[in-house]
């Protein structure tokens, strides 16, 4: 997902907006609500193992963060 070559991009592709609309539950306000948290959790755009288990323990303590 996202382009090649767009190292940082601060915002969603119109293509993969639209991807992510068609291929999930999820309304375009939410998704762009999802991608501004990861921006700011992971910056340089990847997900590092450690990072996925704090996002996952965030979701244990508090089931409704980040999802709907």
């Amino acid at each position: 997902m996202g382009q090649k070559g767009s190292k940082g991009s601060d915002r969603l592709t119109k293509q993969d907006l639209e991807f992510l609309k068609t291929s999930t539950r999820y309304d375009e306000n939410t998704i762009k609500e999802w991608y501004k948290g990861f921006k700011s959790d992971c910056p340089d755009g990847k997900l590092t193992p450690k990072a996925f288990m704090q996002v996952r323990e965030g979701e244990r303590k508090d089931p409704t963060r980040r999802r709907r």
